[in-house]
């Protein structure tokens, strides 16, 4: 029967051999966009942060598996040490701002379709610095604080450094409050948003003869109009299904993680190894994937990310020649 010890070596091997493929995906996604940030639209904007924290993520997970594996990381049982407090405060930050970052896209999308108004960019500058700001100081607390039950550890799977949920209820209590308001903001933005576009979008009965009065629930608009209406409604649909997609995937990868903490904070036991490892890991093919999935469904950065796989193009194309 394979020990504790073998299952954490194992672990570790995973983490370390998934992180640096998402860190790479991710760099070359920041890379191919940072230097056309000016010319990013908002809701780009927050999806290249979003691209920024989860390579954070990956990079940080990396520094760790990578000296466990080799045995010059302190991976003792709870381990308290400089090394894990740094670390513990990375993926807090990195996993607060992913959040804000997917409520500032959610609430892009609903002051576009709900109140017709559209953000600018100064908007998203001060979210993401407010944002950035706020996880940053409850990341910190812990350590500052350094009371025994609000430092981070060594977590029972061994691949990263992150708060004992069931020892810490003080700061767990913080970390869910902070979360619950854009979580339930997010659900109740999209039920909004869902009840708006099924039942004010206009349904238009178009004459077949140019330039004649078309019926809607709205009241009677010419064809041109209509034709218009309907542009600008598909546009907004891709945008919300861009958007509805970066969140789900968000969503879909720190359920797990959400349910341990849950278990933990109810039990006040800490969860076993294999629950902790699939939990974070869950987090990070998250962080993997998202590139690929912000590269498909954002037009902008799949633009950049062409222009910037270009040159490389040009020179397979000179090879076969």
């Amino acid at each position: 029967m394979t020990s504790l010890e073998d299952l954490k070596h194992i672990f570790l091997l995973i983490v370390t051999l998934t992180t640096p493929v998402g860190a790479m995906l991710n760099s070359f996604l920041l890379l191919a966009n940072c230097r056309n940030l000016s010319e990013l639209p908002p809701s780009s904007l927050l999806a290249f942060w979003f691209s920024f924290y989860d390579n954070v993520n990956l990079l940080s997970s990396f520094t760790v598996s990578v000296p466990s594996l080799f045995g010059t990381f302190d991976n003792n049982a709870n381990s308290t040490s400089a090394a894990c407090q740094a670390h513990g405060i990375i993926e807090l930050i990195s996993g607060l701002g992913s959040i804000s970052i997917c409520f500032g896209l959610t609430f892009i999308r609903y002051s576009v379709i709900v109140w017709k108004v559209y953000p600018r960019r100064t908007f998203v500058a001060i979210f993401v610095v407010v944002s950035a700001t706020t996880a940053a100081v409850v990341s910190v607390t812990p350590s500052v604080i350094g009371n025994a039950s609000t430092q981070y550890v060594l977590r029972a799977s061994g691949v990263y450094c992150m708060a004992a949920w069931y020892y810490s209820p003080a700061f767990t209590g913080v970390c869910l409050s902070i979360l619950a308001l854009p979580l339930c903001s997010i659900a109740y933005a999209y039920a909004h948003i869902y009840y708006c576009v099924t039942s004010v979008r206009v349904k238009i009965v178009v004459s077949i003869t140019p330039g004649q009065e078309a019926v809607s629930k709205e009241g009677t608009i010419t064809v041109r109009a209509a034709n218009e209406v309907e542009e600008v409604g598909e546009k907004q649909n891709a945008l919300l299904l861009q958007t509805v997609t970066i969140v789900s995937t968000f969503l879909v990868g720190w359920m797990p993680y959400a349910a341990l903490v849950l278990q933990e904070v109810i039990t006040r036991e800490p969860a076993s190894a294999l629950f902790d490892f699939i939990a974070i890991y869950f987090v990070l093919l998250m962080a993997t994937f998202n590139p690929i999935v912000i590269m498909v469904f954002d037009k902008p950065i799949r633009k950049n990310a062409g222009r910037a796989l270009a040159p490389l193009s040009k020179l397979v194309e000179l090879r076969r020649k």
